[in-house]
């Protein structure tokens, strides 16, 4: 640890034996460096998993968002134009029956 009342390049002089007295050869990967590597490796792979699931499933609810406000404007845009001009013929549960002749009488026959 670096301390404020030290200089720093009596510092760096007193590791430099440390390192001289490693029991490794020279060239090869002590396994603490190699361990500290591999969870650092699999600490990004597991932070970009988590950043494309949380993309894809924004994504997803961007759509769902779309497709529901596309759906509110087709039903409001249907109730606005129900409520101008009366009810539907196709209108389910109105009967689309027989409709009188404009040009024949009225009333009942004898």
């Amino acid at each position: 640890m670096i301390t404020l009342g030290v200089p720093i390049a009596f510092q760096v002089s007193a590791l430099i034996p440390l390192a001289e007295e490693s029991e490794l050869p020279a060239g090869s990967i002590p396994p603490v460096a190699f361990a500290v590597t591999a969870l650092f490796a699999l600490a990004v792979f597991a932070l970009g998993w988590d950043l494309v699931r949380r993309v894809r499933r924004n994504q997803y609810r961007a759509e769902i968002r779309e497709a529901l406000a596309e759906e509110v404007a087709q039903r409001d845009a249907a109730a606005s134009s129900d409520a101008a001009g009366g009810p539907r013929a196709d209108a389910p549960g109105r009967d689309a029956g027989p409709q009188p002749d404009p040009g024949a009488p009225s009333g009942p026959r004898a």
